[in-house]
């Protein structure tokens, strides 16, 4: 048995009316957007509006910085764990194990957003592997390490059309991912180290991008670029 990704559920607060109250507006009944992947691929502007404040994580993802909250933090973090069991595993030519394994994930992340042309996105991992018989996989350990570090720089041509230059340590993701990922499934994700580029002009975008994907060590703040 093999078990499945993690599952993210949020928890929202809705405002309904009542016989004692006025009905709330219309934008203030909406749930909380999903959390994502790539979590900076989050955007958490519209807490500038205090109606739109009902889930109770909000105090964290929106921490303004700024009196006209155009400059704000976020904070987030993810922690999984999972246990998986292989019964006859490689037709039983492999360590045999009877009672399985845990596998833990802890994530914290910061993301700062200084008005619309600065950007600065930190988070730190942990992946730790508990009781698996032959050790862990080279992606089921990485004691503690940087994950990703990444500043944004952003000019904005038009209403709907912008160019964004992004240094530093990211994870990416295109299409099914088959061939860049950040590597969900297993314990430790995987990110790059360089430079991307990328210019927004409507419903089109066009990426481009130098980098180098991090080799995954299990000590502390060993991480760095692989160099084949």
């Amino acid at each position: 048995m093999n078990s499945g990704d993690a599952l993210l559920l949020p928890i929202a607060f809705a405002v309904v009316s009542s016989a004692f109250g006025e009905a709330a507006p219309a934008e203030a009944l909406q749930p909380p957007p999903l959390y994502r992947q790539l979590r900076y691929d989050e955007d958490y502007r519209y807490l500038r509006d205090p109606a739109r404040r009902t889930d109770f994580l909000d105090p964290i993802k929106y921490i303004p910085l700024t009196e006209s909250g155009a400059s704000y933090l976020t904070l987030g973090g993810e922690i999984r764990e999972r246990y998986e069991y292989f019964r006859n595993p490689i037709w039983g030519a492999a360590p045999q194990d009877n009672d399985g394994y845990w596998l833990e994930r802890y994530m914290l992340h910061a993301d700062a957003h200084i008005a619309d042309f600065f950007r600065a996105f930190v988070q730190f991992k942990s992946g730790l592997e508990t009781g698996r018989r032959g050790g862990p996989r080279p992606t089921d350990r990485d004691e503690a390490d940087l994950h990703q570090a990444f500043f944004d720089m952003r000019v904005a041509l038009a209403d709907t059309n912008a160019f964004t230059l992004r240094l530093g340590r990211q994870e990416l993701a295109y299409g099914s991912s088959r061939l860049i990922s950040f590597r969900e499934s297993p314990n430790v994700r995987l990110s790059f180290d360089g430079a991307k580029a990328f210019w927004q002009m409507d419903q089109t975008r066009i990426d481009a991008f130098a980098l180098k994907p991090v080799e995954t060590k299990p000590g502390v703040f060993d991480d760095g670029p692989g160099r084949t």
